[in-house]
This record gives structure tokens, C-alpha cells and sequence, in this order.
């Protein structure tokens, strides 16, 4: 099981991530198991890093092609939900 968990707006997102970046490609090249669980539980993030998840999903995308399961599970809080 993988989780990415807590807020993120760091000042500079794609260096920030760029190891998690790093390591889900060669997860994904070398060592996937058969389902790989990711549980998704951000507070808060910016813009900048929105577009980091957009990269990343689209390398979790690429490889579900590739005979790679995953199970994202988006995590979030109901009652901020109905705060908006």
C-alpha cells in the first residue's frame, strides 16, 4: 500500500517531488506487484502541486495499460466537504 498524505504547497513542487516522481516510475518499471493500493489523503494543496497529481496519475494511467492494477482511495473529510 502506498499513501500520500497531508498538505502540500511547496515553493518549488516539481523538485519537491521529483524523488516520489522518481520512485513511482521505477516502482512501476521494475518491482509492481499485481494491485497496488494508493490511498490519497491530502488536506490542502496549491495549483502547482495539483498539476504534479496531474503528471502523476498519467503515470499511473500509462501503466495500467501495462497489465499494473491500482486502487486509488481519495480520502477526505465530509463535513469540510459540506462547508462550500
Amino acid at each position: 500500500m502506498l499513501a500520500i498524505k497531508g498538505k502540500s504547497y511547496p515553493e518549488n513542487t516539481f523538485e519537491f517531488y521529483a524523488p516520489v516522481m522518481k520512485w513511482l516510475e521505477e516502482y512501476i518499471a521494475f518491482s509492481p506487484r499485481c494491485k497496488t493500493v494508493l490511498n490519497m489523503e491530502i488536506i490542502y494543496f496549491n495549483s502547482s502541486s495539483s498539476k504534479f497529481f496531474f503528471d502523476f496519475f498519467d503515470v499511473i494511467e500509462e501503466a495500467v495499460g501495462r497489465d499494473f492494477e491500482i486502487e486509488i482511495n481519495w480520502i477526505y473529510d465530509v463535513d469540510v466537504r459540506k462547508s462550500f
